[in-house]
C-alpha cells in the first residue's frame, strides 16, 4: 500500500539554490519517505545529480521536456496522480526553497485538521505569501494558538494538493501565464477551498525579496547557519 501523499520537487539548473534546498530538507524533523525530482532540461544534469546525492531522503529523478514553470508544474503533479492510482495528494516543492525543520509535520497536521472541518478542502500551503489575498483566518484549537488562513489564491510551491483539486483546478490549465489567477478562478467555480499556514514554514529564496510572512525570519535562520 502506497502512502496517501507523495512529495515532488521540480528543478531546472540553479545549482546554488538547489544545494541550499537539499541541505534544508535534510534538517527536516519529519522527512518524506521519498522525493520525486522532476528535471526539465537542466544544462548539466550530472551536476544536478551531484547536488541531489547530498540528500538523506531517497530520491528518484524523472526527466521532462524543457518548458516554462506553469507547464512543468502541471506536468509533474499530473505524472504523480496518473502513475499512482491510490494517491490522495501531492506535496509540490521547488528547488529554490528553504524549510523550517517542522514544515512537513505541520503541513500534514494542518491538512488532517482542515480535512475534518471542510469537505471542500482542495489545497494547503506552508507558504503564506502576503500577495495572496486572504479571505478568513481560522482558529484550529481552543486556545487560538494554531491557525490557518483561507485564501483567494495560493502559491503552488510548498503546497499539498488533493487529487480532485488537481483534476478540477490544475489539469485544465493550458495558459503559459497567469497560473495562480487561473487556478484560483477554477477553484472558486468548483467550490474548492485553499488554505495556508500561519505563519509560513518555508521561504522562497528564488524570488527577488525572499518573501516570508515575517521579514525578520531569514533563510539563514531556517538553515541554522
Amino acid at each position: 500500500m502506497i502512502p496517501k501523499f507523495k512529495v515532488i520537487m521540480m528543478t531546472h539548473n540553479r545549482l546554488g539554490l538547489l544545494d541550499r534546498t537539499i541541505k534544508s530538507l535534510n534538517k527536516s524533523i519529519l522527512r518524506p519517505d521519498h522525493l520525486y525530482v522532476f528535471d526539465d532540461g537542466s544544462d548539466n544534469r550530472e551536476k544536478v545529480t551531484e547536488v541531489l546525492n547530498q540528500s538523506v531522503i531517497p530520491f528518484t529523478m524523472q526527466m521532462l521536456e524543457k518548458s516554462n514553470c506553469s507547464k512543468r508544474t502541471r506536468n509533474s503533479i499530473s505524472w504523480m496522480f496518473e502513475n499512482f492510482e491510490g494517491l490522495e495528494g501531492v506535496v509540490n516543492l521547488n528547488s529554490d526553497m528553504v524549510f523550517n525543520p517542522d514544515w512537513f509535520s505541520v503541513l500534514l497536521e494542518r491538512y488532517d485538521t482542515l480535512a475534518d472541518r471542510d469537505q471542500f478542502l482542495g489545497a494547503v500551503s506552508v507558504y503564506n505569501y502576503k500577495g495572496h489575498k486572504a479571505i478568513q483566518s481560522i482558529n484550529l484549537n481552543a486556545e487560538g494558538t494554531v491557525r490557518a488562513m483561507r485564501k483567494q489564491s495560493i502559491g503552488i510551491f510548498g503546497c499539498l494538493v488533493t487529487r480532485m483539486f488537481w483534476k478540477d483546478c490544475i489539469l485544465p490549465i493550458q495558459k503559459e501565464s497567469g497560473w495562480e489567477y487561473t487556478m484560483s478562478k477554477l477553484a472558486k467555480s468548483k467550490n474548492w477551498n485553499m488554505y495556508c499556514t500561519m505563519p509560513s514554514y518555508v521561504q522562497h529564496t528564488g524570488t527577488k525579496d525572499g518573501v516570508h510572512a515575517h521579514k525578520s525570519v531569514t533563510a539563514r535562520d531556517f538553515l541554522g547557519e
